[in-house]
């Protein structure tokens, strides 16, 4: 399995604080909801929180076997801590896998890209392709500044979801630094937009929290 990482690119994306803004007007603020708890595996280095899961159930039988179609299939995850009792988050990611099979040269195309960087593989199985998509690791959240307490990790993931731009738009804003006072300080109503799309956007979406945690 080959690997390439290109460098990351933190160029903010001007007039998408305004975009987003006006989305986030249009859909509100997210209804508490009962998530299903699932395993989440947590751990603090100084200030940053790393963050692994799967979702290797967002791929059914069918929707694996469509990934050597040779079309794209790509998966979109919201990872977002939040306050036990709070129904917005306080620091996010957003990640986004595309899985595009090489008919001729039989080989899965696999990019992950999230806030922090952009990486290419080359798998040769459908299941490699799958576990690059949907098993987690170290995911990093920065937690400097956050109060102690308890919170959570929700996750929302989606298969083939219609609107890319939307977290492209929602990415550009993480890259920026927190300590700018913009970027995860800011990205509260952004997540809510995601959070709050309308079931049959996307192929399949599922929404789950982890067990509450001492941070």
């Amino acid at each position: 399995m080959r690997t390439y990482t290109p460098a990351a690119n933190p160029t903010r994306h001007p007039g998408i604080l305004s975009l987003l803004l006006a989305a986030a007007a249009i859909l509100g603020t997210p209804a508490a909801a009962a998530d299903d708890v699932r395993t989440v595996r947590t751990s603090r280095t100084d200030d940053t929180l790393n963050v692994s899961f799967s979702v290797s159930d967002l791929l059914d039988d069918n929707a694996q076997e469509e990934l050597e179609s040779g079309l794209p299939t790509r998966i979109a995850l919201s990872i977002s801590l939040r306050a036990e009792t709070a129904s917005e988050g306080v620091r996010a990611s957003i990640r986004t896998c595309e899985v595009t099979y090489d008919l001729w040269d039989e080989v899965f195309h696999v990019h992950i890209e999230d806030e922090r960087q952009s990486k290419w593989y080359d798998a040769t199985s459908r299941n490699d392709a799958v576990r690059l998509c949907t098993v987690v690791r170290d995911t990093k959240l920065d937690v400097s500044g956050l109060p102690a307490g308890r919170y959570v990790i929700a996750v929302v993931a989606e298969l083939n979801p219609v609107s890319t731009a939307m977290l492209e738009g929602l990415r550009a804003w993480l890259r920026v630094p927190a300590t700018t006072g913009e970027g995860q300080s800011f990205f509260g109503s952004f997540v809510a937009i995601f959070v709050n799309r309308r079931m049959g956007e996307a192929d399949r979406t599922i929404r789950f929290r982890s067990s509450a945690f001492d941070l």
